[in-house]
């Protein structure tokens, strides 16, 4: 049960501000605030409290173990794939990076179908020169602005290729990228953001992009993190991937 939304709902059918909620159910506003970003569970006891705040009150039943989840991600798999978060940043970020790439995080799980928010992409790019160098010849293009952290100014004067310089311009240009994100990015990690669109980009040794699954999108294919890889410090996220294995592991022939 999410909670936060289960708030969220009673009070905009009651036609309600968090305020007022607030004031009807004795609680501050912060705290409404925090129950419907799902900062804070309420108990049980303020739970019912603010529903019947809103007109409402909670009826509980019994279901099988993450039935919610899969109603949920039976939802994602009815809807179009071109529909998702997580397509949409793809198609405006993948063609910036190198080929030995792989998308991973809540990302990857939403387009293994996980019904999970996302608001970025986490993209793990082979620590190669042609990562570096895949970058370089799209900085002075229309291509992706970079930077250490999300939402901050781009790199300064950051090294570039223009088009229709030779390979050895292309290699300097990405060299010298490599070196300014090594000065810059001590743990090999970036921002970079297209059309409003984030990444954070990981600069990882080869082997940790060759494990992989194939995801099929309108626009081409894009290499995912394998389910059991997938991980998050996020609750609401993390069951999401656990029952995609579950389900993945019954299907599979013993």
């Amino acid at each position: 049960m999410d909670v936060g939304a289960l708030i969220s709902r009673a009070r905009h059918e009651a036609g309600l501000t968090q305020l007022e909620l607030a004031q009807r159910a004795g609680v501050s506003r912060f705290a409404i605030s925090h129950y419907e970003k799902g900062r804070r569970l309420p108990t049980l006891g303020a739970l019912r409290a603010v529903l019947a705040a809103a007109g409402k009150q909670l009826h509980a039943e019994l279901e099988p173990l993450d039935a919610d989840v899969r109603r949920a991600m039976a939802r994602v798999a009815a809807s179009p794939i071109e529909d998702r978060p997580a397509v949409q940043y793809g198609n405006s970020l993948h063609e910036y990076v190198a080929p030995d790439h792989r998308v991973e995080g809540v990302a990857a799980a939403q387009l293994l179908g996980a019904p999970v928010p996302v608001d970025h992409l986490d993209i793990a790019v082979a620590d190669l020169p042609a990562a570096c160098e895949a970058l370089a010849r799209r900085v002075q293009m229309l291509g992706p602005k970079i930077s250490v952290k999300r939402n901050t100014w781009p790199f300064y004067s950051c090294p570039g290729a223009w088009p229709g310089v030779t390979d050895h311009d292309v290699a300097d240009a990405g060299a010298r990228l490599r070196d300014l994100l090594r000065q810059q990015c001590p743990d090999d990690s970036f921002w970079m953001v297209s059309a409003r669109h984030w990444a954070r980009v990981r600069l990882v040794p080869p082997a940790d992009v060759a494990r992989y699954v194939e995801v099929v999108l309108p626009a081409g294919v894009v290499r995912v993190a394998p389910l059991h890889e997938i991980e998050s410090t996020d609750p609401r996220v993390s069951r999401v991937p656990r029952v995609l294995r579950d389900d993945a592991g019954a299907t599979r022939p013993g």
